[in-house]
């Protein structure tokens, strides 16, 4: 999940762990957000992988899929946050 570190997708991330599912954390900058959903996703009884990467560059997108397969085995779906300025 991009963007889980606070906000909407921190919400979302909780709300699929605490229904039993294993949860990717992407961050680029922000590190602490993201690693403080990890610790709560695992208080729950889930898994947690955090992984740095910049979505807009196609080789971090790709080392977060393969960290994915690595460690849960593929990806069931895929929730991104896309902040947009108008």
């Amino acid at each position: 999940m991009t963007g889980s570190g606070r906000g909407i997708g921190k919400a979302i991330a909780l709300r699929l762990a605490s229904e039993g599912a294993s949860i990717v954390v992407n961050f680029f900058r922000n590190r602490a957000p993201a690693e403080q959903t990890v610790e709560e996703i695992r208080a729950l009884g889930c898994e947690a992988l955090l992984v740095k990467a910049d979505v807009s560059a196609e080789s971090d997108l790709d080392a977060l899929f393969e960290q994915t397969q690595h460690t849960f085995g593929g990806l069931d779906f895929l929730i991104n946050k896309r902040r947009v300025r108008l």
